[in-house]
């Protein structure tokens, strides 16, 4: 087969076998207006532009060397070669996509349609509305992480509910004073101890964005460690701050409406004043980048004060990484080691935190690399795998052990009161270690190594990731960073309107805790708040925060220089 000149353009001849390619037919190529073939003769019947042919003979040739039978191909899954094929037919595919014939045209307008329709149902009940084929996913040696994360996100989520209810009840621990409550117990206090939740939201922030890096450190790719260092620092005050900026915005809007009480007395209040105020928060409170001091207390989401921390600990992150780039494993662990020990010791537990999820990390690349040496080794071998040597049961069990003693010791240092803990059973030994009046950082360090110890081991048990790797855990991943973001505007519109609501109608005026009214209208305004707010955490996850994931992809394609540039 080959082509022939047009009056246009000079095309090369495509040196391809026409029994084995066109098997003596016509292949046809739908265009807007007109129509395009190849007949067996090779001759092309009409012209196009030099692009489209260049690439509609490259992909004909790359096939004939597909189909020529050869030793390297023979090794190859079949599947590899028709992928490749399909690659290097995209230029065609997209032509044929802008011949699609009305009627499809007219199948994805409605399926368009459709999905913004379905956009306010939580994403769990689309199977029911979408014909869609159900897929799981490829599975991920890190997906447990996600569910980690969701579970955390969870219970950040109590806790601030039940603060709005019993005000500091998360502050004590059982046995300090009159506090004899059965929730204040070691582990029970764990599924609202959101201070340590927001320390494994750290570790995990670390390990997920160091953990491309090290394994490109580990097989000397920098070129691939530089092109995921530069992308991940374009894209990552995108991926924080413009969800953040969102929710901020609904809480201005909610004070505007009335919904929630401003900080401006309301005989001074005006637009202009709410809006330079807002400002003022944007500016001081949420893009807070050239200083360490906290404020825990941003008025128009309080608990947004983690953004700008976890942005200044990622940058950080990133420069550290650039700095052990080059370094051998073993010193880079070391270094990992002692830096991780100084930021302790100078009070910077959130960027230890990052750092250890990059320790975490490494330890995790080098177990899974021991673990395919086996593997490729089992594959070579002509004998039975039991041949090789295997580590007895003695020598398996004492580290299990260990390391399950290590996340227990993790969930029971996690109910660390806030207050007092030098008089409270059980962490009174902690608080009293040394003698030093800040009490925050104390609680802080403490649930800084509670997290360590419950990342840590679960890192290496399977058993452990499986709590984190079910169906609702990792639908509570999908939807962590949103739950977290929208949690508490809503803590401050409808959780209080629910439960005058529910109180008004049982005759109780919400102040006499000790009432059965009190309580049933606290049951049954909690019975509809949390599915509401799941809803709305569903819905932001897929409206805006999945959205500007790929607008940072997508302005980071534009603006990042290409590979012919």
């Amino acid at each position: 087969m080959h082509l022939e000149k047009s009056d246009a353009y000079d095309y090369e001849a495509a040196e391809t076998n026409p029994n084995t390619l066109l098997n003596n037919s016509e292949v046809t190529l739908k265009v807007p207006a007109e129509e395009w073939r190849f007949s067996s003769s090779g001759r092309l019947q009409q012209s196009w532009l030099p692009e489209f042919i260049s690439n509609w003979t490259t992909s004909w040739q790359r096939r004939a060397s597909y189909t020529s039978i050869s030793e390297e191909n023979e090794r190859r899954n079949p599947g590899e070669v028709e992928e490749d094929f399909r690659d290097d037919m995209s230029g065609i595919t997209l032509l044929e996509g802008t011949a699609r014939s009305n009627r499809q045209r007219y199948r994805e307008l409605l399926h368009q349609v459709h999905c913004y329709i379905v956009l306010p149902f939580p994403s769990f009940v689309h199977r029911f509305m979408i014909k869609t084929k159900r897929s799981e996913g490829i599975r991920r040696s890190t997906d447990y992480l996600d569910g980690l994360r969701g579970v955390a996100s969870l219970f950040v989520f109590i806790d601030h509910y039940l603060n709005g209810l019993h005000g500091d009840f998360e502050e004590w621990g059982y046995g300090q004073g009159q506090n004899r409550s059965f929730f204040q117990l070691p582990f029970v206090k764990l599924i609202y101890a959101g201070s340590c939740m927001v320390a494994i939201f750290f570790i995990v922030s670390g390990y997920v964005l160091s953990h491309r890096c090290v394994i490109a450190m580990r097989t000397d790719k920098h070129d691939k460690l530089y092109t995921a260092l530069t992308s991940m620092t374009f894209r990552r005050s995108m991926r924080l701050f413009l969800p953040s900026v969102m929710i901020s915005f609904l809480g201005y809007l909610a004070v505007c409406f009335n919904f929630i009480k401003s900080e401006i007395p309301r005989k001074h209040w005006t637009l202009w004043k709410e809006t330079w105020h807002y400002i003022r928060y944007i500016n001081e409170d949420l893009f807070k980048l050239w200083t360490w001091e906290i404020n825990y207390k941003g008025f128009y989401s309080p608990q947004l004060w983690t953004i700008p921390l976890e942005f200044k600990c990622s940058l950080v992150l990133f420069l550290f990484i650039l700095m052990v780039s080059r370094c051998r494993a073993s010193v880079r662990l070391l270094i990992e080691s002692v830096f991780i020990t100084y930021l302790f010791f100078v009070q910077r537990w959130d960027v230890a935190l990052f750092i250890t999820g990059m320790f975490i990390a490494e330890l995790n690349v080098i177990r899974d690399e021991k673990r395919q040496k086996q593997q490729d080794a089992l594959e070579n071998l002509n004998e039975k795998p039991l041949a090789l040597p295997r580590k007895s049961k003695w020598q398996t069990i004492p580290i299990k052990l260990f390391l399950w003693a290590m996340l227990v010791l993790g969930a029971f240092i996690g109910g660390y009161p806030h207050g007092d803990a030098q008089h409270t059973p059980g962490y009174s030994w902690m608080a009293n270690m040394w003698n030093d009046d800040d009490w925050e950082w104390k609680w802080r360090f403490w649930l800084a190594i509670s997290a360590i110890l419950i990342v840590l081991p679960t890192s290496f048990l399977p058993s452990a990731q499986s709590l984190f790797t079910t169906r609702i855990a990792r639908y509570l991943g999908k939807i962590s960073y949103s739950l977290y973001l929208v949690h508490g505007i809503m803590g401050r519109t409808l959780r209080p309107f629910l439960w005058h609501l529910f109180w008004k109608v049982l005759h109780t005026d919400g102040k006499h805790v000790e009432k059965l009214e009190y309580k049933g209208g606290w049951i049954i305004g909690t019975l509809v708040y949390v599915p509401l707010v799941f809803w709305a955490a569903d819905v932001f996850a897929r409206a805006v925060d999945g959205p500007t994931v790929k607008l940072a992809k997508w302005v980071e394609g534009r603006c990042f220089k290409g590979k012919n540039e």
